[in-house]
């Protein structure tokens, strides 16, 4: 027979949060509330435990409210384990809730109650939330770490605020603070998708001065935001580096070399990185082949495009709007009028999305070979599409 003691319980319920069982954990809380057994401090802490690690949120909340009411000490630890739950759920807005509630309670606020609540606003790109938590934390005399400013870096990165992002990382390295690749990496990706690569070659250029080793994961993303901005002589400048690094490129590095190509029009590049693609076996998905794709189009190249356009039905690569936009603009600026008008009438079979360029550059094939009725229809029904869409 098992002595139904509330240390005996205690055990049983800890056991439970160590083996992620919250249900039984919830279930031995309420044998022990039937059972008249004292709840105490240890219970509700490891219940909520058991919640929080079984992704119960909604649960913990209900086990925190009832240890408010009661007797027991409303405490720092269970307080935690409650956000710590929300955070894992992505309940930014229950957990900024809970931590006002908090803020006027006797419970003692510390640093992992702040930067849990920062941790919830970073899974959702909440990057103003999470700036104001930060300051929050200064001023209640308390100490933001590497882990809460990572943080927030990447809630700045989420919700692209790349400045923000920078100013942070400023701070961090005039506070002497640990820094690391993955939070530099992040600021990087954060300036490369708001077109700042300049910044972008600058963080990865001052990593060494912080002693922030690099990595494949970083000279992808510095690679990726000089690419997109075609800035092809810096792309091969760090590809050189990762040479001198030891480090191998792979299939991100040639797409991000891919895409500085596609935006210069360097098509004989572009066809070479898709050979060395195939080569390697690097997957090949419908973005590496519209990157080639359109690199021929710039260069007028309509023949390479068409020959691309054909492997993707043999890859099995499915075609989307990108695909036939670049290869229809490709044979209408070269002329090839009748094999762009095919293409649109394969586009519109296999109901693919049409859109402004591809219609205009059907319209343009139309109006060279003389078909001027083809053209006039064309015009009114992508000026059709256009009043449905708005």
């Amino acid at each position: 027979k098992v002595e139904s003691s509330t240390t005996n319980l205690n055990t049983a319920v800890s056991a439970c949060a160590n083996t992620h069982r919250w249900e039984q954990a919830l279930q031995l809380m309420t044998a022990m509330v039937y059972a008249k057994s004292e709840l105490d401090m240890i219970t509700y802490n490891a219940t909520i435990s058991a919640c929080k690690k079984g992704n119960a949120w909604e649960a913990s909340l209900l086990v925190l409210s009832n240890m408010f009411r009661s007797k027991v000490e409303f405490n720092t630890t269970a307080a935690n384990a409650a956000i710590g739950a929300l955070k894992k759920a992505g309940q930014w807005k229950n957990s900024l809730q809970l931590l006002g509630l908090l803020a006027h309670s006797t419970v003692n606020l510390d640093t992992l109650s702040i930067s849990e609540t920062i941790g919830t606003c970073q899974k959702d790109g909440k990057w103003e939330v999470a700036l104001q938590l930060l300051r929050v934390l200064k001023l209640c005399g308390l100490e933001s770490n590497t882990s809460t400013s990572s943080a927030v870096i990447d809630a700045c990165k989420k919700g692209g605020a790349w400045e923000t992002s920078l100013q942070l990382l400023s701070f961090m390295a005039q506070r002497s603070m640990t820094l690391d690749t993955a939070m530099c990496s992040g600021i990087v990706s954060s300036c490369g998708r708001a077109g700042e690569w300049q910044q972008a070659l600058q963080v990865f250029s001052e990593m060494a001065f912080v002693k922030v080793q690099s990595n494949t994961g970083i000279l992808n993303a510095v690679i990726s935001a000089c690419g997109d901005a075609g800035k092809l002589d810096k792309v091969d400048q760090l590809c050189k580096v990762m040479t001198q690094h030891g480090l191998e490129q792979n299939v991100i590095t040639l797409g991000a070399m891919m895409s500085s190509c596609e935006n210069v029009g360097d098509w004989k590049r572009a066809l070479w990185l898709f050979r060395v693609m195939a080569q390697n076996r690097l997957d090949s998905k419908s973005i590496t082949f519209n990157a080639t794709i359109s690199a021929c189009e710039k260069g007028c190249r309509w023949e390479e495009a068409m020959l691309l356009f054909s492997m993707m039905a043999q890859s099995k690569v499915e075609y989307n709007t990108t695909s036939f936009s670049a290869v229809i603009s490709a044979c209408e600026k070269n002329n090839e009028w009748q094999m762009a008008l095919q293409l649109y009438s394969a586009m519109a079979q296999s109901e693919v999305a049409s859109n402004t360029i591809v219609s205009n550059a059907a319209i343009s094939a139309c109006e060279k070979c003389g078909e001027w009725e083809k053209a006039l229809q064309l015009l009114s029904e992508m000026t059709q599409k256009t009043m449905e869409s708005d």
